[in-house]
């Protein structure tokens, strides 16, 4: 819900023009999404985790699809772009402090 709702956020700031002064996002914008982002990769992964732990023994086959979707959910969980380390730029933009990072 919460990445949904930034979001739509973004979507109403770029068609009303409340972006940036070349109709881009703000960084306070850039920073929601990317919170939101990230707890969304973080919710996703402790679910699959536990669906992986209940299904115990089964989850270890390569033939499985549970183990199959707990490889690829991991891998996306772990991307560059969803890691946890990407929290902190978002918190510093929210702070009003230099982001650090060129990517945002």
């Amino acid at each position: 819900m919460l990445l949904r709702t930034c979001a739509a956020e973004i979507d109403e700031a770029v068609r009303e023009g409340a972006g940036g002064p070349d109709g881009s996002v703000t960084p306070a914008l850039r920073g929601a999404i990317r919170a939101a982002m990230c707890h969304a990769a973080q919710t996703s992964r402790d679910v699959l985790t536990r669906a992986y732990v209940l299904g115990s023994s089964s989850s270890l086959y390569v033939g499985s699809r549970l183990e199959r979707a707990f490889r690829d959910g991991m891998v996306a969980a772990q991307h560059g772009l969803l890691a946890t380390m990407m929290l902190e730029p978002a918190g510093r933009i929210r702070l009003g402090l230099d982001v650090g990072v060129p990517i945002y």
